[in-house]
């Protein structure tokens, strides 16, 4: 008995009424939302960056970065390559170089890893490292994109670090041997003069 006019203006003014405070209830979740993942990859970008101390290897802390990275983003895999004696990491660290690129989004270099996408590992003006991420395309969102573009920043400066302090113990090892055969030397010396006299 009622007119559709009538109907459609009572509809209209319900949804006016439940506008705003459904929109507060959404804006407030997404924040809560926001919020967290953004504490999630701060954190996960902390870590990374700091632990690069803790290992005694750069094969170590590669390792460690790896699983942390893929397990935090839940990322099928994460593969962080530091040399490059394969050719074709020479050619992306070259073309990387040459373009001064970031994100590698090449399609021919991406099939020829088998990656969904490549970021360059960039330490004054130079390409150190590749973080190359497979699985699947869902997996990867913008999001985790450019998550992965800031922790590149950050894992190059650790891997650097971890470089660096690979290379200082094993200074340190060569230093410590060396004295020892010093000492070693010296000890045989005095023992030859003893005999000669």
């Amino acid at each position: 008995s009622v007119r559709a006019g009538v109907v459609e203006a009572i509809l209209i003014l319900g949804l006016m009424f439940l506008a705003g405070p459904m929109r507060r209830v959404t804006e407030r979740n997404i924040r809560r939302l926001f919020t967290r993942e953004v504490g999630l990859y701060r954190d996960l970008v902390a870590q990374v960056g700091s632990d690069a101390a803790h290992f005694n290897t750069l094969a170590q802390f590669i390792a460690f970065a790896e699983q942390r990275i893929a397990d935090a983003l839940a990322l099928n895999e994460i593969k962080l390559i530091t040399d490059s004696a394969d050719p074709t990491y020479q050619k992306i660290f070259r073309y990387a170089e040459q373009w001064q690129l970031t994100q590698i989004e090449e399609a021919d270099f991406l099939r020829s890893l088998n990656a969904l996408a490549c970021y360059a590992l960039w330490r004054e003006e130079k390409v150190i490292g590749l973080m190359i991420v497979r699985g699947f395309a869902p997996e990867l969102t913008a999001e985790k994109r450019e998550v992965l573009s800031v922790l590149s920043g950050h894992l190059a400066i650790a891997i650097e670090r971890a470089m660096l302090l690979e290379e200082k113990v094993n200074l340190e090892r060569e230093l410590a041997e060396r004295e020892r055969l010093a000492v070693m030397g010296q000890m045989a010396a005095t023992i030859a003069h003893e005999i000669k006299n």
